[in-house]
């Protein structure tokens, strides 16, 4: 068994793939348990990748109608994005009714909508944080003034991290077609952490990797730290 868990791929599963100075981070996490996993993976193999630099982190998320994005929501607010993105689970704006991405429960006006409704809960959550933090600092600012606190770790204290741009786009396409060309544009090592729903990762799959060709190859490279042991995963991502 443990040499079966070392060797399978699971494409979309704790997946790292690059492309020149874009490092897309695939992990199909939907449930609170496995996206607190996910998203120690994501940190451990961003500082790994990155080591001295700092990256511009991109986050692009989507739930099913029937998850409570709250719950979801809540460990991603920590995690230094500065760009955050909503989108449906569409590769493209018109799918095929015989396509394997057509959905036949919810069509994509009701899509957008539920993506909507998410964008609105992260601003709320996002409020919400950084109000705590200043109240926090505000209760510690006389206690650290009264013990002679050096200034720059004051400093560092009293800095609610700005909060993180929001984008909603109507598909999987679009949303790698705009990365792509700011990356272009920027010319600096972008990390994007996509997670939430697996229907979501088949969608950027099929873009990035439609043939599913790099999970094999990136086994035989050991490409990818993985946070979690296998007795862990099976039974946080079997959900």
């Amino acid at each position: 068994m443990a040499s079966g868990l070392k060797f399978c791929t699971w494409p979309g599963r704790n997946q790292i793939i690059s492309e020149g100075l874009v490092h897309y981070f695939l992990d199909g996490a939907h449930t609170s348990e496995s996206l607190w996993l996910s998203i120690d993976w994501f940190i451990q193999n961003s500082h790994a990748i990155s080591k001295k630099n700092t990256p511009y982190r991109v986050l692009i998320f989507n739930c099913t109608g029937d998850r409570d994005p709250k719950a979801l929501l809540l460990p991603l607010l920590d995690c230094d994005f500065q760009l955050v993105i909503f989108c449906p689970n569409t590769v493209t704006t018109s799918v095929d009714s015989s396509s394997d991405q057509a959905n036949y429960k919810i069509n994509m006006i009701q899509q957008l909508e539920n993506c909507r409704r998410i964008q609105e809960v992260w601003y709320e959550l996002q409020e919400e944080n950084v109000k705590n933090k200043t109240r926090f600092f505000n209760v510690l600012h006389p206690i650290y003034i009264r013990n002679n606190v050096p200034k720059n770790l004051l400093d560092s204290c009293n800095s609610v991290k700005s909060k993180a741009e929001v984008k909603l786009f109507p598909c999987v396409s679009e949303t790698l077609a705009y990365l792509k060309k700011k990356n272009e544009d920027e010319s600096c090592e972008f990390h994007i952490y996509i997670t939430g729903s697996l229907h979501l990762i088949g969608c950027v799959l099929s873009v990035l990797d439609p043939d599913l060709t790099l999970a094999t190859s990136q086994l035989s490279e050991g490409i990818g730290v993985s946070a979690t042991n296998g007795t862990n995963m099976v039974e946080s991502y079997s959900s």
